[in-house]
């Protein structure tokens, strides 16, 4: 198959879900302080738009760089619950003194909701040529 998606080095795209991991704590785990004076009001109050923008990608990248083949939906199943489980623990660890914020149920819910429909959508928008689940070798 001619497909650029899967041309690319694995150890690249491994890199890229670790860039997407470490970017994604950066930005839970900014302190309050720091929150309010770099990020303007407009933008912080589109919250649930960057918490499932941020993990459907992450859940994307997930795929791309981590699914097998030879377990397709087992490779999905996994990686959705690990993006799940990765939101919940930023959202635990945002109630750390030193970070001054505070856990949301409904930042989780959208992390959840980014996570699972990345799993259900990208396989099929990078590998429309597979019937079942098109995960990566």
């Amino acid at each position: 198959m001619n497909d650029p998606f899967r041309r690319i080095p694995i150890r690249f795209r491994r890199f890229l879900f670790a860039a997407a991991l470490g970017g994604i704590a950066f930005v839970s785990l900014w302190s309050h302080d720091n929150l309010e004076a770099h990020v303007s009001a407009d933008v912080q109050s589109k919250d649930y738009l960057i918490h499932f923008t941020c993990y459907f990608l992450l859940e994307a990248c997930c795929l791309w760089a981590w699914a097998r083949r030879s377990a397709p939906r087992r490779s999905r199943a996994a990686s959705a619950l690990f993006c799940v489980l990765y939101g919940a623990a930023m959202e635990l660890l945002q109630t750390l003194p030193a970070v001054g914020r505070s856990c949301s149920l409904s930042d989780f819910r959208q992390n959840a909701l980014g996570a699972l429909l990345a799993a259900l959508l990208v396989p099929s928008l990078f590998w429309p040529g597979e019937r079942r689940s098109p995960p990566l070798p």
